[in-house]
């Protein structure tokens, strides 16, 4: 029997993951949420470009989600900037008994260095409700938690680890991301949102963290650094236009140490165009989308390099589509598991169901 599933919000990363939920052999859609008034009374299948009819209307009442009895919601809505709100929208849930799923709530993707009120607010009521929650995504989410899980699987000694994280966002679709979090042009004195409220230490911190459980030591001493720099010519992106002289490029890094010396580094390096900060790493493919590069230094030494396959006629960036993907494929192995809040090395793998 098919699990029933309902989904909340459609914005760019969120139809996606309401597509997918729709062609997924093992999964039902039963209900759909949108806040936008104008999406109410749609098919499911109109909001999110699949071909067929599905029946199911888009409504803005909770009340109508709960009436469906899904077993598990797929939570897709806006959380940053208004995680304590997005926590009360999942947790009202996770009482009822429902499970819940999500890419928005980035603070979660790994629970032991979450922030503790929010990690508690989920637990609780997971454990209120005998529901279970997993949050995760592309990046951070599987290029940097579960291949770091793979290739820690296969070291002996390990001296240093570093994990590189390329990304090209001119088809990133999302303005309000690329233009206030990360600063895509913008003026070159702009400080990207990242910076100024501490996102990607937030975010990205308990990468590091992650890493530093899996070799069985704490994690000290985490510095941040940070950089722009400016296009030398008019690029043109999915989120708009990035004219000469603002920023076209956005880097950072992370670095921490475990044990006697050994340093953990996380960077990540965002583009608008190929040809931006020449002089920064690059990644090993020419990358379209997004590519990760992960190095372990050690006995033995080893590189994995991952990069998202560029596809002529996708509309969306398809690290967008990663994202969703990974997090719906996840729904069958949550449903099945025991009441809690799990992190990315704690379910079953899991794979897609969906054959060509």
């Amino acid at each position: 029997m098919a699990i029933r599933v309902a989904h909340w919000a459609t914005g760019v990363t969120g139809r996606e993951a309401l597509r997918a939920i729709i062609e997924h052999p093992q999964l039902e859609l039963v209900a759909l949420y949108v806040s936008d008034p104008a999406k109410v009374g749609q098919d499911a299948a109109e909001l999110c470009g699949f071909g067929e009819t599905t029946g199911i209307k888009a409504v803005n009442e909770v009340d109508a989600i709960m009436a469906q009895q899904p077993q598990c919601l797929c939570y897709t809505a806006k959380a940053a900037g208004r995680e304590e709100d997005a926590v009360a929208e999942m947790s009202q849930f996770l009482l009822a008994g429902i499970n819940v799923v999500t890419f928005a709530l980035i603070s979660m993707v790994y629970p032991p260095a979450a922030p503790e009120p929010i990690r508690q607010s989920l637990e609780q009521a997971c454990s209120a409700g005998a529901a279970s929650f997993f949050a995760t995504g592309s990046s951070p989410g599987f290029m940097s938690l579960g291949l770091v899980s793979s290739a820690l699987s296969t070291a002996g000694r390990v001296d240093a680890l570093r994990i590189q994280e390329f990304v090209n966002v001119s088809r990133y679709g999302v303005p309000e991301a690329m233009r206030d979090t990360v600063g895509m042009g913008q003026p070159a004195d702009y400080v990207p949102l990242r910076v100024t409220y501490g996102i990607t230490e937030r975010w990205w911190g308990p990468l590091l963290h992650h890493a530093a459980d899996l070799l069985g030591e704490p994690l000290r001493d985490v510095t941040f650094e940070w950089e722009t720099a400016l296009t030398d010519k008019d690029l043109t992106t999915d989120f708009g236009p990035v004219p000469k002289g603002t920023i076209g490029a956005y880097r950072w890094t992370l670095q921490g140490v475990i044990g006697d010396n050994t340093p953990l580094i996380l960077e990540q390096y965002m583009r608008s165009g190929k040809d931006v900060a020449p002089d920064w790493p690059q990644a090993p493919v020419e990358v379209r989308h997004s590519a990760v590069r992960i190095q372990i230094e050690g006995r033995p030494s080893q590189t994995i390099d991952f990069h998202i396959d560029f596809m002529e006629d996708d509309k969306v960036d398809c690290s967008i589509i990663q994202t969703a993907m990974h997090t719906v494929n996840a729904i069958p192995g949550l449903v099945s598991a025991q009441a809690g809040v799990y992190g990315p090395d704690d379910l079953p793998v899991y794979s897609t169901k969906n054959l060509g």
